[in-house]
């Protein structure tokens, strides 16, 4: 007689199939408890790579859409958990980069898992709301990307910007506004920054067709007869770089520097890189990564989310 073993949506390998000499009994090497390693996982072979490909690209453009407001520093109970996390997210893409699955689960870790919790009338631990997430972060399949879905947990995973906007109310002067931007500024450790908003007259512009038209002279468009250069036939690939050139590039940031549209930011990596620190595979990992898009191997189906951009109108 067959048993299933584990969870429904993590199984053992060995469901269904008969026991091997040696590997029978309770004492058997199967877990019903899902073990969360920062090894690579093979990714499956797509059987319809169109729609899969058209299907990442739709699930995650709409996600880097949504603007979900992100933790800027992630909490030290947590990070432990995000770094194993991560590090098996970045050694996917690092061992198999033409794999849609991998991509599409390492861009959507911040959103996953860093997005702010929506606020509710009991006080909760953020540690043991991002720790819960990484434990219980569900992976994506073909079958999601087919379907252009990143899994059930990047639906309502937190408060989006808009949220936030629309719950300001009155008392919300200017002033306030820059009492908070320039405590922030402070708690990030960007102390010049501070001086600055403070010390400054500067204002934001009503708007106007004036202010308009010396927008687009300062920043005219494009001329129609520009000509791109062709790529060259033999490109120089970018040279290796070492954990500690990576680890130095990654410290290098100024205090409050933006991240990309997926969400992650220099102070993340500097939050989730000081709990293992130069010996960690969280930089090994991060580094192999780095070697693998300097030396050209992101895949042509990536290009467009790997340099995207919101486009905002006007």
């Amino acid at each position: 007689m067959l048993y299933n073993h584990g969870p429904r949506s993590s199984q053992c390998p060995g469901t269904g199939i008969k026991p091997t000499v040696g590997n029978t009994g309770r004492g058997g090497a199967c877990s019903s408890q899902p073990i969360m390693s920062s090894t690579a996982v093979v990714p499956p072979i797509s059987s319809d790579l169109h729609s899969t490909e058209e299907g990442l690209i739709s699930a995650v453009s709409s996600l880097f859409g949504t603007e979900k407001q992100i933790i800027k520093w992630i909490p030290k109970g947590a990070r432990a958990h995000c770094a194993t996390l991560l590090t098996r997210l970045f050694n996917s893409v690092a061992d198999y980069h033409n794999s849609l699955v991998g991509w599409a689960n390492l861009l959507s870790f911040a959103f996953k898992i860093l997005a702010k919790p929506s606020r509710g009338d009991k006080a909760r631990n953020l540690s043991n709301i991002i720790a819960k997430r990484c434990n219980n972060f569900d992976f994506i399949t073909e079958s999601n990307l087919r379907a252009g879905s990143l899994g059930d947990d990047s639906r309502e995973v937190g408060q989006s910007k808009n949220s936030v906007t629309e719950s300001r109310r009155k008392g919300d002067t200017q002033e306030n506004r820059l009492a908070k931007l320039v405590s922030l500024k402070i708690e990030e450790g960007n102390y010049k920054r501070a001086v600055r908003l403070i010390s400054s007259g500067d204002r934001p512009t009503p708007p106007s067709a004036e202010g308009l038209r010396l927008l687009q002279e300062k920043h005219p468009p494009a001329h129609i007869d520009r000509l791109i250069p062709s790529l060259p036939s033999n490109p120089q690939l970018g040279a290796d770089f070492t954990t500690e050139e990576v680890l130095g590039a990654v410290r290098s940031f100024p205090p409050g520097s933006s991240g990309g549209p997926d969400g992650l930011s220099p102070q993340h990596l500097r939050d989730l890189l000081s709990v293992e620190g130069a010996e960690g595979t969280l930089l090994q990992a991060l580094s192999s990564v780095t070697n693998m898009i300097t030396s050209g191997g992101v895949p042509d189906f990536i290009q467009p989310l790997f340099w995207w951009k919101i486009n905002r109108p006007g």
